[in-house]
């Protein structure tokens, strides 16, 4: 996830919570609800991101 982060050029260190919880949800295939849909644009593909 911190890769995909950097390669959209962001810094991950603000990130950190947020890239727990979308790994998470990437590793149990499920998708992140969440309010903020902007703090998940790095993880890009690998996270179904549905704003709420």
């Amino acid at each position: 996830m911190v890769a995909l982060v950097l390669a959209a050029n962001r810094d991950p260190r603000p990130l950190r919570m947020d890239l727990l919880i979308a790994a998470i949800a990437s590793s149990r295939g499920l998708p992140l609800c969440t309010r903020n849909e902007g703090d998940f644009t790095g993880p890009g593909g690998t996270v179904e991101v549905v704003a709420v």
